[in-house]
């Protein structure tokens, strides 16, 4: 009862709660069983306003604006409806007729805002009617397809648009041949054989046939591997003491300016910790705890490498004599610097007012500037190359493998580090030149 949703039933509940504390009366939620709780149970079931499920007025507007203004609301009822004329799912005075279903669609320029449980049988029906409308697909977090499509762990929210003749054939098996197009589709985008691969996943998820056992599309993708084989991105690195070096011969914590702190913290935390940009941009304030040699930062939020069977990380920053490099000084010099500033309870603020959170993106945006700065070439390495050039590093100094690959969120077995992060330093091709002509 009550919430930020339905204002009307949050005043209630307040209203509620302040005559109880009035009479120091203390309430509490219990379960009834369905039997024995018929009369909230037939109310509850009762279709009221604010059960009404809609898009909102701006953002109709606007997708009008873009399209044209439809003539019927095929799912809608007199509180939510967006046309004049509005066909309803039960007895409605106003509709003009009831269960949209029965009625042919072609007639008319529909407006479709459809619950999620019929999506699938509305673009069946705009098929076979071969109907024009505009059709809204709500992305609730809530809706099977969110946790079916995410459950694929890809490194970016899958954009996936679906074939409409892939998910509404009659036997929700799609033909292989119909398949094969949309997949080739996407490898004429240029996407790689991992994006391609996610798309096929996603359509498996919704369909009854097993695609991926298929001889055709397993020779597909063989195609695709050999046409466009996965490399890594980096055949080299760069030495993470040019960065050091730079920050030695910039000026003190104190002296600099919000701007440049900003970006050497970040840039010191990616070096000497080895993880990424999105676990960065999670710190909060509250999080981090000074241990006298040591700043220790928890990250309880869900990242990439999340899992239930692994730990979150724990990031362990030691103070070090040279404070010009010392991740753990800057940190405490960055907190100081922004504590007036500070509105949110993440550690990287904007240098600009409201100085809100930061993205990753925004993270990543800066470490680059740094190395920049370092005259590393950016064209060839971009902020994440800070997590080759450190675990690399890390390495060729003897630092056990073990611990390497549990810093920077590995798994145990995993060869991922071997595979795509362990590289040599970038040689200098002018040496054997230089030497000639200094002989």
């Amino acid at each position: 009862m009550g919430g930020v949703q339905y204002e009307d039933l949050n005043k209630i509940s307040k209203e509620i709660w302040q005559w109880c504390e009035e009479r120091n009366i203390w309430i509490f939620a219990s379960y009834i069983s369905s039997k024995d709780n018929f009369e909230a149970n037939a109310e509850s079931r009762k279709l009221e306003p604010e059960t009404e499920v809609e898009l909102s007025i701006p953002a109709f507007n606007k997708i009008v604006k873009t399209f044209r203004n439809p003539e019927t609301d095929l799912f809608a009822s007199r509180t939510n409806s967006k046309c004049i004329r509005y066909i309803s799912w039960k007895r409605d005075p106003g509709s003009e007729a009831i269960d949209a279903f029965t009625l042919n669609w072609s007639s008319v320029f529909f407006y479709a805002f459809s619950p999620f449980s019929i999506i699938l049988r509305t673009l069946t029906k705009i098929k076979r009617d071969q109907a024009e409308g505009i059709m809204i697909v709500p992305n609730w977090p809530t809706q099977p397809w969110y946790p079916l499509f995410h459950s694929l762990m890809i490194r970016k929210p899958l954009q996936f648009n679906p074939d409409i003749n892939l998910l509404t054939s009659s036997d929700s098996n799609p033909p292989i041949a119909d398949l094969l197009v949309l997949l080739t589709s996407e490898f004429d985008k240029g996407l790689s054989h991992s994006s391609i691969n996610a798309t096929r996943s996603a359509i498996s998820l919704i369909v009854d046939s097993e695609i991926a056992k298929d001889p055709r599309v397993k020779r597909f993708f063989k195609g695709v591997s050999s046409l466009r084989p996965s490399r890594p991105r980096y055949e080299s690195t760069w030495d993470p003491k040019i960065v050091l070096d730079y920050f030695l011969e910039i000026p003190p914590n104190e002296e600099l300016r919000l701007k440049e702190l900003s970006k050497k913290l970040v840039t010191l935390l990616a070096l000497i910790t080895g993880l990424r940009m999105q676990t960065f941009s999670l710190i909060k304030i509250v999080n981090i705890r000074n241990r006298g040699t040591t700043i220790e930062i928890k990250i309880p939020d869900h990242i990439k490498t999340s899992n239930k069977n692994r730990t979150q990380p724990l990031l362990v920053l030691p103070f070090y004599s040279e404070e010009n490099i010392c991740a753990a000084s800057a940190l405490q010099s960055y907190l100081v610097k922004t504590r007036s500033l500070r509105n949110v309870q993440e550690l990287f603020i904007s240098f600009q007012k409201p100085h809100e959170a930061v993205s990753s993106q925004t993270l990543s945006r800066w470490v680059k500037k740094i190395l920049t700065e370092s005259r590393i070439d950016t064209d060839i390495y971009s902020a994440h190359s800070t997590r080759h050039a450190s675990t690399s590093a890390a390495k060729r100094c003897g630092v056990d493998l073990e611990l390497i690959i549990k810093t920077a969120g590995w798994t145990d077995r995993s060869q991922t580090f071997a595979r795509s992060y362990d590289r040599e330093i970038v040689k200098d091709n002018q040496q054997f030149a230089r030497s000639f002509l200094n002989c």
